[in-house]
């Protein structure tokens, strides 16, 4: 009898002290409430701005290789973001906002140029000589490799079979090239012949040109791309310090 009694009072203890707990956090978040109120922020969650958590996540765990669909929900966090600050009259960290919106967009601009640059080179690993073969590209070789972007444009010219008549032509023009033979038929007939084997190694310059310019200038785009990355990412974070000192005044 005296152990029930024990075990009600006991019972009675612990729910109140249950109880307690929880007035003191609802008094906490009711607290929290009017203050995310009063400065304009979103009373949604305990944290000011969830949309910075999602885009502080989105930048650290980011892949390397550059992609639309990052730099669109890069550029969506921080129109969410924007969209938040829009009823507070915090300038500071509007400017803020508005220095993350632009490096996004520059981010954005860089980016289509990356990719136009790859569709562009491997439009030209792809291309077919006249009477040739086409190259084989492989994945790393979309992927901007200069070893690669070589071995494509060798690889078109090597297997080309149109090198028998550079041959023939090289050998009629050899034959009847002497001085005597100059004006000989056979010459312009060894010319004629030889004519595909030059305009194949003239494209073979212009292609490996325009594969070296794609490949520097992919370089710097991702050279640029890393530097707004950076800059995004430290925004961020004067953007999360100075919310965080604004709140708890």
């Amino acid at each position: 009898m005296f152990e029930h009694i024990l075990r009600f009072h006991a019972g009675k203890l612990l729910a109140q002290g249950s109880l307690a707990c929880r007035c003191a956090k609802l008094l906490q978040n009711g607290r929290l409430k009017a203050a995310c109120e009063r400065r304009g922020f979103s009373a949604l969650s305990t944290t000011p701005h969830p949309e910075i958590d999602r885009l502080k996540a989105l930048l650290s765990h980011t892949s390397h290789e550059p992609s639309y669909v990052y730099s669109e929900t890069v550029r969506e966090h921080i129109a969410n973001i924007r969209k938040n600050l829009e009823p507070s009259e915090d300038t500071q960290a509007s400017d803020i906002v508005q220095r993350l919106a632009e490096d996004a967009d520059r981010y954005h601009d860089v980016l289509v140029k990356y990719m136009q640059n790859r569709d562009r080179y491997n439009q030209v690993s792809l291309d077919k000589p006249a009477g040739g073969t086409p190259a084989v590209v492989t994945p790393a070789a979309r992927c901007g490799k200069h070893s690669n972007a070589t071995q494509a444009v060798q690889t078109k010219i090597t297997n080309d079979a149109n090198i028998k008549y550079g041959v023939v032509g090289v050998a009629f023009m050899c034959v009847f090239g002497s001085l005597g033979f100059s004006l000989h038929p056979g010459c312009a007939l060894g010319g004629y012949i030889y004519r595909p084997v030059f305009r194949q190694s003239r494209l073979k310059e212009e292609t490996m040109k325009t594969a070296e310019q794609l490949i520097r200038s992919n370089r710097e785009c991702k050279q640029q791309m890393r530097q707004l990355h950076h800059e995004i990412g430290e925004l961020v974070g004067q953007l999360e310090a100075h919310l965080a000192k604004t709140l708890e005044k």
